[in-house]
């Protein structure tokens, strides 16, 4: 995709399914952020990061846990 999903959320993507921790069962489409595309492995561990998009709206993403 070459434009922006919504305002503030800039390309390229990085699309993911993460599954939780917390509850196996469920998973989420997302984007992760804060990496190179050569740098995604399958079954790397990420963490939840908020990213303000606007002055009253935040977005979680995740981004590779460091090792």
């Amino acid at each position: 995709m070459n434009r922006e999903f919504a305002p503030g959320i800039k390309p390229p993507f990085i699309v993911a399914i993460v599954q939780l921790d917390e509850q196996a069962d469920l998973r989420m489409l997302t984007n992760l952020v804060d990496v190179k595309i050569g740098d995604v492995r399958m079954n790397q561990r990420v963490r939840v990061v908020f990213q303000q998009v606007s002055s009253d709206a935040a977005l979680a993403f995740f981004t590779p846990e460091e090792s």
